[in-house]
């Protein structure tokens, strides 16, 4: 007894066809699988968009993989469905780059989120639009090696500032600088307007994200600041990521796949060869792990933050003192005063 798809599965499998898995990129019931699959008559590449028909409905969706039918034979002929012919390909090109599709898939196996939602972080909201066809480059750059640990800086926003611009004279290509909110976004864009930086964030309309997206893909934008939202962009040669106070939590995103940008940064790093450089005013455990095992390279900028000194107050009594200050502490008092500098003294009681 044949499953009733069994003898068009067993056309496909003769004619050589090949089995095209999409993404959905119309809203569906919760229940709805997210990826499909379907079947066409040549290989298409990754990123190209399709209409396919879901039930009575045609929808747009974009291509993540073409396997030939003779690869999955064996579950095509134990299938209990048949195959669906894709209705049209809407575009020629790929819409979306591997570097893109390589970040979808690490954010589906890192978050356990599925790829379909993985796939509609990283995509444009203007995907799959009537009309709207982008002209991506060659897509030359996949995924080139693991992520890299980085080189840490610890500093101040003027001295972050500094480095900033000495990568920037450096890189030989893109610059991407991630900020964690919108409003450090367009300060730090002011801040650097010798560079003509191109800002990215949730504020821009449909119509400047979407120039701004081309800019990105064909090159023409050599400076990137922005929110976690630049990290999803159409990188044509990116060289070098720079994150800013990796440690701030609007990093992290609320909404699912719940990623981390900093995570995210290396990842794209990783994927695109580009160098990563952290810039921040403290270390986490973590940090202080990878520079202990000597995995991440530790730069300290001076000037960082005041000097801290410890003292005893214990030892102070028995060296004969009585005062509710050290001699450390009276030294600096008096020196302020002396100077005419200004002093705060924060006591716990």
């Amino acid at each position: 007894m044949f499953p009733p798809g069994h003898k068009k599965h067993c056309s496909l499998i003769s004619n050589g066809m090949h089995i095209v898995r999409v993404i959905p990129l119309a809203k569906l019931p919760a229940n709805a699988p997210a990826v499909l699959d379907y079947f066409w008559t040549t290989p298409l590449l990754q990123g190209r968009i399709v209409r396919v028909t879901m039930g009575r409905r045609q929808i747009t969706a974009l291509v993540v993989e073409s396997l030939d039918v003779r690869t999955a034979k064996l579950t095509l002929k134990k299938s209990a469905f048949a195959l669906k012919k894709i209705d049209s390909v809407v575009t020629e090109t790929p819409q979306i780059n591997s570097v893109q599709l390589s970040l979808a898939r690490w954010m589906s196996a890192h978050y356990a989120a599925s790829l379909a939602t993985c796939m509609k972080t990283v995509s444009p909201p203007f995907l799959g639009k009537r009309g709207k066809i982008l002209n991506l480059p060659s897509d030359s750059a996949s995924a080139k090696g693991s992520p890299p640990a980085g080189r840490l800086v610890l500093s101040q926003p003027d001295t972050a500032l500094t480095e900033i611009k000495r990568i920037a004279s450096e890189t030989k290509g893109q610059l991407l600088i991630i900020v964690p909110e919108v409003s450090l976004a367009l300060d730090l864009c002011d801040r650097l307007s010798a560079l003509h930086p191109l800002p990215i964030h949730s504020g821009l309309t449909a119509g400047q994200f979407e120039a701004a997206y081309q800019e990105v893909a064909d090159g023409s934008a050599r400076v990137i600041i922005g929110t976690r939202l630049a990290l999803f962009l159409p990188w044509f040669r990116l060289r070098h990521i720079v994150v800013e106070d990796p440690l701030n939590e609007m990093y992290k995103s609320d909404m699912a796949p719940r990623y981390n940008a900093p995570d995210a940064a290396r990842q794209l790093a990783g994927f695109t060869g580009a160098a990563l450089t952290w810039l921040t005013p403290a270390i986490s455990t973590v940090h202080h792990h990878l520079i202990s095992t000597d995995m991440l390279a530790l730069e300290d900028m001076e000037p960082y933050w005041p000097r801290i000194t410890q003292v005893s107050m214990e030892q102070e009594q028995l060296n004969g003192s009585r005062s509710l200050f050290s001699r450390h502490a009276t030294e600096a008092i008096l020196d302020c005063h002396d100077s005419d500098k200004p002093l705060l003294v924060l006591s716990a009681r």
